[in-house]
């Protein structure tokens, strides 16, 4: 997606995306930020998930869900799920 232009409305495409990192340093679990993001406003979601998983992805998309609707598109890369 990257020189694609942006969706010209909210809702209109929702990006997923999944990042292991050092998120808590020493101070807590290991853990994967769950991202999503509207193409159109930059609206971020974000949740820590244990895993990188289907469930996990799920999990996001239902909080994005209930607080903003149903996306019309989703986009990621499913490449760890």
């Amino acid at each position: 997606m990257v020189g694609a232009e942006r969706k010209a409305h909210f809702g209109e495409l929702l990006q997923l995306d999944g990042s292991f990192d050092a998120w808590l340093e020493d101070r807590g679990p290991t853990a994967y930020l769950m991202d999503l993001v509207d193409d159109a406003t930059s609206t971020v979601s974000m949740r820590f998930e244990p895993q990188e998983t289907i469930w996990g992805a799920v999990r996001g998309l239902r909080q994005w869900i209930a607080k903003y609707g149903i996306p019309l598109a989703l986009y990621t890369d499913w490449k760890n799920i």
